[in-house]
């Protein structure tokens, strides 16, 4: 069953400090700030928020299978970013796990 997002669907699209929606020009936000140009900018980076969205899932979705190894059945290993984690080591995946939790209101 596919998750159901959560979000007012994309493309989103950003003019100055306004984040509309594509399909029926409704705002989904509005910038304010004392620059106009940290403005347009930080309103294209919300307007890009969909599309890293589901970029970060197609990401993680292409390498979750080749992910954890566990060595000696006690430290997981990620042969994908060489590192043994544990507490003070983490790989991108499991970061990225996180971020996607995070947005989707879970617990990661």
């Amino acid at each position: 069953m596919a998750e159901e997002q959560r979000f007012t669907p994309g493309p989103w699209w950003a003019d100055d400090r306004w984040i509309t929606t594509t399909q029926d020009d409704m705002v989904i936000a509005v910038v304010y700030d004392v620059d106009r140009e940290l403005n347009a900018s930080t309103a294209r980076l919300i307007a890009a928020a969909p599309e890293m969205y589901e970029a970060l899932k197609r990401a993680i979705s292409q390498v979750e299978d080749d992910w954890h190894e566990v060595d000696n059945e006690e430290i997981p290993y990620c042969g994908i970013c060489d590192v043994y984690l544990d507490e003070r080591h983490t790989c991108f995946i499991g970061e990225w796990q996180a971020i996607l939790a995070q947005i989707d209101g879970r617990e990661s």
